[in-house]
């Protein structure tokens, strides 16, 4: 936990890396021909390797939705091996899963409970001649939980609509300083936190992740938020709690930190959205 100057308190939990659903398919998954390409609209049972591949309807009981497959071309198909994390080939694979990601949900899926992952072809598939990649979404517990959890149905337009995934109106607490608690709550009930929005980090070593710009990115999302200046007082006028992406996503191409307003001694009922600084007083000594 941090303090700000003017005691409002400010979260930064880093969510432990997963090593499910994110590497690259099992030579025992998918044939080594050169001909094989997973299919999309499709989805997986569980979120890590499956041996065979056995991609299952959406209607059933699922932790992986693949939307999109998309293809290696020119110069990025070209080297002998698959690509490497955080390699300039793999990052432009992530940025056209993340395109198409919003695409497929009608909304910013950073926005609500959802992970994105992109899988290759193992490295004999890729010696064989496979040049595909997948794009895969999980719905998942919470902006500082990022494990899949099982869900019927597919994400098409999931966002489009009101949707209970989406982030929103939360009772935060604490124990000892740190988060202990986050439970979704309908703004019309008291609360304590609010979702304001994602703030783009700049590329570098997740391990540098800069906990003060990251606070200041938050900042000036709740200041956006709730139409509010963002200026030295912001800081005195709310808290912040903010998420940013597990590890194996940052080396992905993921730099979106999920910001949440927090009230330190105070809850209400109704969101905070456009309220301006009447809801946002200055604390005074």
């Amino acid at each position: 936990m941090r303090r700000s100057a003017a005691a409002s308190i400010v979260m930064f939990l880093v969510a432990a890396s997963l090593t499910v659903g994110c590497g690259p398919e099992s030579p025992k998954s998918a044939s080594a021909s050169a001909s094989f390409i997973p299919t999309a609209g499709v989805c997986h049972k569980i979120a890590r390797q499956v041996e065979p591949y056995a991609p299952i309807n959406c209607a059933e009981s699922h932790e992986v939705e693949t939307f999109h497959v998309g293809a290696f071309a020119g110069e990025d198909a070209s080297p002998t091996r698959p690509p490497t994390d955080g390699s300039p080939v793999r990052l432009r694979a992530y940025a056209a899963c993340d395109v198409q990601a919003s695409s497929f949900v009608g909304g910013n899926w950073r926005e609500a409970r959802l992970l994105l992952r992109v899988v290759l072809p193992s490295t004999a598939a890729w010696t064989a001649g496979q040049r595909w990649f997948r794009c895969d979404l999980s719905e998942v517990g919470a902006a500082f939980d990022p494990h899949p959890v099982p869900r019927a149905g597919t994400l098409v337009s999931a966002l489009s609509t009101p949707s209970s995934l989406r982030h929103n109106c939360y009772v935060a607490g604490l124990e000892a300083g740190q988060l202990s608690r986050m439970f979704p709550m309908s703004c019309t009930e008291p609360h304590n936190t609010e979702f304001a929005g994602v703030w783009t980090a700049p590329a570098g070593p997740y391990a540098e992740l800069p906990d003060d710009a990251m606070l200041d990115g938050c900042l000036s999302k709740i200041a956006d938020f709730a139409d509010l200046p963002n200026d030295d007082d912001m800081a005195a006028r709310s808290g912040a709690l903010y998420f940013p992406p597990e590890e194996i996503s940052w080396t992905a191409g993921d730099r979106g930190v999920r910001c949440f307003l927090w009230l330190e001694e105070r809850t209400v009922s109704k969101s905070l959205k456009s309220v301006g600084v009447k809801d946002f007083p200055i604390p005074r000594d």
